[in-house]
């Protein structure tokens, strides 16, 4: 996961800067799973705020990798707007915008909680190496999605077509 770059649909964004982002929306996805048990509005409730979450993680990713544009006017947008609109983080980012909105459903979660995913392992391998569990854990966990990664894309790809 360390040497996978951020370019357009060929990878899962691994910027490990919005760690509590992520943990909120892995969090989110858990319980709307889980709504059966917990109860409707609690699911409902946490399935916008996964969304919401998302769309903070990707937002604060987006900043931080383009910034703003230098200028407030029309042509330092049109030459600040390239770099940013062929990125993974936009690109989530719409469409965290776009299911925001949307009545509940399950497979819109689905690239959300792979993103998280990928980007807590990403912070753990970071920062959590010298513990013990990690060596228990950690590291078979970080194994499988480096071993997974191509099968995530795919998926991912699928669920986005699929929906949009």
């Amino acid at each position: 996961m360390e040497g996978v770059s951020c370019t357009p649909r060929t990878s899962v964004p691994t910027t490990a800067t919005s760690v509590p982002d992520d943990c909120a929306t892995l969090l989110s996805v858990l319980l709307y799973v889980l709504s059966p048990l917990t109860g409707r509005a609690l699911g409902a409730r946490a399935y916008y705020w996964a969304f919401l979450s998302g769309a903070m993680a990707f937002g604060a990713s987006l900043y931080l990798q383009a910034k703003t544009p230098a200028a407030w006017t029309a042509d330092a947008i049109k030459a600040w707007l390239p770099s940013v609109l062929g990125t993974n983080n936009f690109s989530y980012l719409w469409y965290c915008t776009i299911f925001m909105g949307s009545p509940p459903m399950l497979m819109a979660l689905t690239p959300l909680a792979i993103c998280a995913a990928y980007n807590g392992m990403t912070y753990a391998q970071r920062r959590l190496t010298h513990l013990p569990m990690w060596s228990s854990y950690g590291a078979r966990a970080a194994a499988f999605l480096n071993a997974n990664t191509q099968n995530a894309l795919q998926l991912n790809a699928t669920v986005e077509v699929m929906l949009l």
